[in-house]
């Protein structure tokens, strides 16, 4: 049977020899297009049911959030590509037990919040209208809201937290953008022409978003947690991650994957936030 992802690598393939900035400029494109997260099961929209909604404005759209709790203690949650707030279902219910008040937003493109596509420069504005909001004391962020805080803390004007917890996040942006070539078997050719895209659209080349080089200086306490399985984010780009940070813990795990649902991933973020 032939996948989607074959079809799509061969034609951007061919295109690249015959139109390299506009194939450069479409892979660009689908990189930064969700195909899932917009869509919720019956326990999720029964979990959302349950929270205060609140829409957050940016650039004349809106950026859905969700509150569960009245606790004095405020607690962030951001997911990653290809999710929604839902992802939280457990881990909130676990953090209301303990007096937290939670909040957590859909991303750009993501469950019901506006917008078709989302990059990181994009997340990272969102995290900031968020933080100036909700004020949270601690933050907890899975894969690709990593490069989101790393980009806010470091370049914006964030707002100061007691602790920060990264699940999954990929290190180094350049490798989940090179799975994404190898997936769709692009040639070099096209992903020379995505490369100069990305530079000529964020005025920054994907190298420049390496997490332990934009975090360095953030002297933010913080928790590293990272499957050795995760095979969409590094786990030795998250090793040199904490490596590389000040006040850092790394939690490892195994046979999680990616999404590192699992009761000791639990645990470990509630006996770090308390």
């Amino acid at each position: 049977m032939i996948k989607i992802e074959q079809v799509v690598g061969k034609t951007m393939n061919v295109l690249g020899y015959v139109a390299p900035n506009l194939v450069g400029r479409m892979t660009l494109d689908l990189f930064c297009r969700p195909n899932k997260g917009k869509k919720f099961t019956v326990k999720e929209k029964a979990f959302l049911a349950k929270a205060k909604w609140e829409i957050v404005p940016l650039d004349g759209k809106k950026i859905q959030c969700y509150i569960w709790g009245n606790g004095a203690r405020k607690i962030l949650l951001a997911h990653g590509f290809n999710s929604n707030a839902a992802r939280w279902r457990i881990l909130c219910n676990l953090l209301l037990a303990k007096g937290y008040q939670v909040i957590a937003l859909d991303v750009p493109a993501h469950g019901n919040s506006d917008w078709t596509r989302v990059n990181g420069l994009l997340y990272a504005r969102v995290i900031e209208q968020v933080m100036n909001r909700f004020k949270p004391h601690q933050v907890v962020g899975h894969s690709f809201a990593g490069i989101a805080f790393s980009y806010y803390f470091s370049k914006l004007n964030p707002l100061p937290v007691e602790k920060m917890v990264l699940m999954g996040v990929p290190n180094d942006l350049s490798d989940v953008t090179q799975v994404f070539f190898d997936t769709l078997k692009l040639n070099q050719k096209v992903r020379a022409a995505y490369l100069k895209a990305f530079l000529e659209k964020f005025n920054y080349p994907t190298s420049y978003f390496k997490l332990d080089k934009l975090l360095e200086e953030i002297n933010i306490p913080n928790l590293i947690i990272h499957d050795e399985d995760d095979d969409v984010a590094s786990f030795e780009g998250a090793k040199t991650l904490h490596q590389s940070l000040a006040n850092s813990t790394f939690f490892p795990t195994k046979n999680l994957g990616h999404s590192l649902q699992g009761r000791s991933v639990f645990k470990a973020i509630l006996e770090f936030v308390n």
